[in-house]
């Protein structure tokens, strides 16, 4: 999905978004997010958007909860394999509310002819965990209305955050967000969570971070490492 942001029109200030990205050890296979709303417009109808793929992942027991904790009418569009999940609903007098949902990454499928299969792009463990940007962040489906966005992340005690975007190994946050790039960068960016061991390496100016869990013993990190480094090495090399 391709995230543009515009200027916010009027002089309205733009909707904070406030999220808490939570992993539990104790509740493997699934990340709990609550997104806090402050800035709304009172008594219009708001609609934020799921941009994961609908095969990948899915928010999941999606419920909106006013500035008293008092739940909010939501509607949910049906999810299909073609499109993303949609959720609405009547910014309160307040102008705060609260989304909270469930990341729950698709399992395995079953197929009568070659029996299951295992889709591994989004990873979620008692070790670590690997997802895409989109397959956390609900947004408003109206970007322009969004002023800055912060991010925050409730870890095991051992457990980093990882993002391009973010402090190297953040622990908790939060981290602001703001501006086109910066809201894109939160959508389009892998996330990690866990204990990493890093190994890096410099190419025609960028910085490359290759992130090993730490229960892969030394010996194993250092073969896939140079493999991955000639790679990417060799894939910049056609365009040179």
């Amino acid at each position: 999905a391709v995230l543009c942001v515009l200027a916010a029109s009027g002089c309205r200030p733009g909707i904070t978004l406030t999220y808490d990205v939570r992993v539990s050890q104790a509740l493997p296979h699934q990340l709990d997010v609550e997104l806090r709303l402050a800035g709304l417009p009172a008594g219009e109808t708001l609609a934020f958007r799921s941009f994961a793929a609908p095969s990948d992942s899915r928010p999941a027991d999606v419920r909106v909860f006013d500035a008293n904790d008092q739940p909010l009418a939501t509607r949910a569009s049906v999810e299909t394999e073609q499109s993303s999940a949609h959720y609405s609903f009547i910014a309160p007098a307040s102008g705060q509310a609260a989304i909270r949902y469930r990341v729950v990454p698709a399992g395995r499928r079953r197929n009568q002819h070659t029996g299951f299969k295992r889709r591994r792009k989004l990873v979620v463990d008692e070790r670590f965990a690997l997802l895409r940007g989109r397959d956390v962040f609900v947004f408003p489906e109206r970007v322009e209305a969004i002023g800055s966005a912060r991010v925050s992340f409730t870890l095991p005690p051992s457990w980093s955050a990882w993002a391009a975007w973010m402090p190297e190994g953040a622990k908790r946050g939060p981290m602001e967000r703001s501006g086109r790039r910066a809201l894109e960068e939160m959508l389009s960016a892998p996330l990690a969570f866990g204990s990493f061991a890093t190994r890096r390496f410099d190419l025609a100016g960028t910085e490359y971070r290759l992130l090993f869990e730490t229960g892969i013993p030394e010996d194993g990190r250092a073969p896939v490492a140079g493999e991955l480094e000639r790679a990417v090495r060799a894939v910049a090399g056609r365009f040179d």
